[in-house]
């Protein structure tokens, strides 16, 4: 037998009155062993001191959604907590490391505790500051409450169009707009953006947010900006009020090329609504041929397949894709469990800009997934899926 490893394990049980968090000691005495030979081994107890909650838990400043990560999403519980008073002021702080608080008897209780990321009783602006200073990190989240599948999607947060003329000079303004069939008190999401006509992804810079006379304007928003990678990550949310179901979210301000191709994409977005109750929402990508621009060049420079429009839809909806080479094309749908529903195009195109229709009045409500494949006669290849929600 080795001379160290795990000899026995113990567990107990603590009385019911026993709540909140405290020093546990535990302490070894009278111990008895010897070896193979039967002859004794000499050994010495000890006592440990052991840190046993039952009620509360870590927190750690910024995660405010207890996800492990610290980003935009985080200002969500923020707003629908704002002006709540916790009435714990336990180590109050927003240096990275994680807090023991006590004391949060229900799932209501655990969330307002979160959202206090500085830990000074109160929710407030003030909190946004820890997110700021820890923005990016991470930790190994406690698992608090039941795990929830994937939902099907409430709405969409669509990139809308370009004015026809920029702004001044060549910013143009481009609106994100919202359509869900539930509120929506807050939102997060990811924001890529660029041009095809350039290798440089900082070519097209993000010059401002605006959230004037946006439909979450007047609360908080987090936003963090990399033009050199092409995008932002930024979250929003109402302080007070009732969530809202559609309406302008934001508008971006963005410094492209004259006469450039543009994309704009929002994924992974994250939604709740004023009880904090997640809404599920899908993105969107936005293509042009040309930004500031009343004309537009017909050959595209490369293979794109565009998220549908509407998404959620019922019934019909749109798909649009782009060819850069002609070549046989096919567009189909299929159902979650990969079974083929519809063939929208199985022929040969030229290269250009197509659009698609999909009537799904026959089909049951749920998540599809439509493929584009596409083989040029000058050896490209191009396979890309995307989802999409039809909603009756």
């Amino acid at each position: 037998m080795s001379g160290q490893g795990v000899v026995a394990k113990a567990r107990f049980k603590t009385a019911d009155s026993f709540t909140g968090s405290r020093d546990v000691k535990f302490s070894l005495s009278n111990l008895r062993a010897m070896d193979s030979g039967g002859n004794p081994i000499e050994l010495w107890g000890g006592t440990a001191t052991v840190h046993v909650l039952l009620s509360g838990g870590e927190i750690w400043p910024g995660d405010c959604n207890n996800d492990g990560v610290v980003n935009a999403a985080d200002v969500l519980p923020i707003g629908v907590y704002y002006g709540n008073t916790i009435g714990i002021q336990n180590k109050p702080g927003i240096s990275w490391q994680g807090y023991l608080r006590d004391g949060w008897p229900s799932d209501n209780a655990r969330k307002n505790l979160l959202a206090d990321a500085n830990g000074d009783g109160s929710v407030n602006s003030v909190d946004v500051l820890a997110i700021g200073l820890n923005y990016g990190k991470t930790h190994q989240p406690v698992v608090l409450g039941k795990t929830v599948s994937p939902q099907m999607a409430d709405g969409v947060l669509q990139v809308g169009t370009p004015e026809n003329k920029p702004v001044l000079g060549s910013t143009l303004r481009i609106p994100i707009t919202l359509k869900s069939s539930k509120p929506v008190y807050g939102v997060a999401f990811i924001l890529k953006y660029g041009s095809s006509s350039s290798s440089n992804a900082s070519s097209v810079k993000l010059l401002r947010v605006d959230t004037l006379n946006s439909m979450l304007g007047g609360g908080l928003m987090v936003s963090r900006i990399s033009d050199e990678e092409g995008t932002a990550e930024i979250g929003l949310t109402k302080t007070q009020g009732v969530g809202v179901a559609q309406g302008v979210v934001l508008n971006l301000f963005l410094d492209a090329p004259p006469k450039s191709p543009l994309w704009v994409e929002v994924s992974n977005v994250t939604g709740n609504d004023e009880h904090g109750n997640a809404v599920n929402l899908a993105g969107s990508v936005f293509r042009s041929d040309a930004t500031g621009a009343t004309g537009s060049s017909s050959i595209p420079t490369e293979y794109a397949l565009m998220q549908n429009f509407p998404n959620p839809f019922n019934p019909t909806t749109s798909i649009q894709y782009q060819l850069p080479d002609a070549g046989f094309v096919t567009l189909k749908v299929f159902d979650m469990l990969g079974r083929e529903v519809a063939v929208l195009v199985n022929a040969e195109r030229a290269a250009g800009q197509y659009t698609a229709q999909w009537d799904a009045s026959a089909m049951p409500s749920g998540v599809y997934c439509y493929q584009l494949t596409a083989r040029g006669v000058k050896g490209g290849s191009f396979v890309q899926t995307r989802r999409m929600v039809l909603l009756k």
